[in-house]
């Protein structure tokens, strides 16, 4: 995953379409870095949520169009939040509750990031209450964290 990572821009050749590359490239990448990113084991969740940000964030991906960056939403980043929103493994509380605080940063980077594009979506609208949503379940769910509770309570 790595090498593809790096390499994906230059793998297909310019001949290949924005959406092929991100159909069979970009897309099942993303998608088994996101998968990685709910190992119960926090350096290989770390090392695969920092290649995902990175790749999210800096210049690899903006070739994408709105299609593209709302697909990326539907097939990675909200199945990441919905995995992180279950119980992975209890055994590093703390370190799950950083991945979490980690992952909806970053929803709210690449959703400002790509705000314009985005905008001309028709279903707009729609992307924007998945969001809302998933801010909503994060907010209740850091509630009812062990680190929130013994926080609590020592206070």
């Amino acid at each position: 995953m790595h090498y593809f990572h790096l390499y994906a821009p230059t793998i297909a050749s310019d001949q290949i379409g924005s959406d092929v590359l991100w159909n069979t490239i970009w897309c099942p990448l993303l998608q088994a870095i996101a998968f990685f990113c709910c190992d119960c084991r926090r350096p290989v969740r770390t090392c695969a949520f920092t290649f995902l940000q990175r790749a999210l964030l800096v210049h690899d991906l903006q070739v994408l169009n709105a299609n593209q960056w709302e697909s990326c939403f539907n097939k990675v980043l909200f199945p990441l939040l919905s995995k992180l929103l279950e119980p992975i493994n209890m055994c590093d509380p703390i370190g799950m509750d950083e991945t979490r605080m980690r992952t909806t940063n970053l929803l709210c980077k690449v959703f400002l990031q790509h705000l314009n594009p985005l905008l001309t979506l028709n279903t707009f609208t729609a992307l924007w209450l998945t969001i809302l949503d998933f801010m909503e379940k994060y907010i209740k769910a850091d509630m009812q964290t062990e680190l929130v509770v013994s926080f609590n309570d020592h206070f």
